[in-house]
């Protein structure tokens, strides 16, 4: 015969509702091991500015083999939205993202694919 088990009315009713009863055990463990920190890597206050959400930046580049220019802003999360200008009349509105260092993908409503890189900081 195997072993018998008393339950107190509130645990046979917890495990009939198909709760298993369990026991904490409040023992002190050994304290974890610190991991290695990484440092961060040393950047300007200009470089923090141009990854703060609204921050516009000058970009060129090619688009559908035709030159570029114009303003991207940052939206966060690396996301960017702007204008660019193929000359001085027309005017395209482009969404995309960072894709590196002073690098970005964007794409304009039409669907032609932009790679601008910054150009200079306003």
């Amino acid at each position: 015969m195997g072993p018998s088990f008393a339950f107190s009315p509130l645990e046979s009713s917890r495990l009939k509702a198909g709760l298993i009863p369990a026991t904490v055990s409040m023992e002190e463990s050994a304290p974890a091991k610190e991991s290695k920190k990484l440092s961060p890597q040393p950047y300007s206050i200009e470089q923090e500015k141009k990854t703060q959400r609204g921050y516009w930046v000058e970009v060129a580049g090619y688009g559908d083999s035709r030159y570029v220019y114009g303003q991207l802003q940052i939206l966060g999360r690396g996301e960017v939205a702007g204008y660019l200008y193929q000359n001085a009349s027309r005017q395209i509105y482009v969404v995309g993202e960072i894709v590196g260092s002073k690098r970005f993908l964007v794409r304009d409503t039409a669907g032609v694919i932009y790679r601008l890189r910054e150009t200079k900081g306003k």
